[in-house]
Formats: structure tokens, C-alpha cells, sequence
């Protein structure tokens, strides 16, 4: 196997604004989840089952990240929570800087 040294660390940008967006979370009080896995691998129907157990005991609301993010936005807003869709583009996951 081959190690190619990149020189300097690809992740401190996206490190540096998710440490600012933690501050900004944590200084209004709020904690955060990030669920992350492959596609088809129930991440939607594992945040729809932690909604409807949560929701009468806690505010919640979602920023759905997706390459089609309105598929499961709509999902979530049935459950009337307020959702924030984000549209990557090409990928399946948020970076910092799309949350920032």
C-alpha cells in the first residue's frame, strides 16, 4: 500500500467552522445530532422514529441534508417538526460550512 503525505490537514477549514458552529449551538442551549450512513440505510426512518418519541418532550427541528434534500424534508415536516432542507449537490452529508 502506497501513503500519499498531503502535506497539511484537508479537514482544519471544515474543523474550525464546525468548532464555531458547536459554540453558536451550545451558547443557545441546543444539542445536535448528526446521523450519518450509507445510502438506504434507514437514516430517515431512525430520525422519523426518534421524532415521534422526542417530540412531546423536547423542541425539535432538522436540517435534512441530501442530494435531493426535499425527499426527506417532506418526510419530516409530516411530523411537524420544523425542517431546514439543504441541498449538497453532489454528496450526502453536511459539511460545516453548509450549516455555518
Amino acid at each position: 500500500m502506497h501513503v500519499i503525505h498531503m502535506g497539511h490537514d484537508v479537514y482544519k477549514a471544515n474543523d474550525k467552522i464546525a468548532e464555531k458552529n458547536r459554540k453558536t449551538l451550545d451558547k443557545h442551549g441546543v444539542f445536535s445530532v448528526n446521523v450519518m450512513g450509507a445510502i438506504g440505510s434507514g437514516k430517515t426512518t431512525l430520525i422519523e422514529e426518534a421524532i415521534r418519541h422526542l417530540k412531546d418532550k423536547y423542541r425539535i427541528a432538522v436540517v435534512a441534508g441530501d442530494v435531493i434534500a426535499e425527499m426527506d424534508a417532506s418526510r419530516f415536516r409530516k411530523l411537524d417538526v420544523p425542517t431546514i432542507p439543504v441541498n449538497t449537490g453532489k454528496e450526502c452529508h453536511l459539511d460545516a460550512k453548509l450549516v455555518e
